[in-house]
């Protein structure tokens, strides 16, 4: 799955290749931060994307 500018959580799960139970711990840790819109939560590429930096730069997770 390819994201253009962002994506509803499950969506973001599918592309960092995680459950979305794990993507929600992520994001209750504050390591994933979400943008909220109505009931939805939503994720920017770039945070992904600073996420798997952030997760290469420690050695995995």
């Amino acid at each position: 799955m390819q994201l253009s500018v962002g994506a509803r959580s499950a969506a973001a799960a599918e592309v960092l290749a995680i459950s979305r139970r794990r993507f929600y711990e992520l994001v209750a840790e504050g390591r994933i931060r979400t943008l909220e819109e109505g009931a939805q939560a939503l994720v920017r590429r770039c945070e992904l994307e600073r996420y798997l930096d952030a997760l290469e730069s420690r050695g995995g997770d």
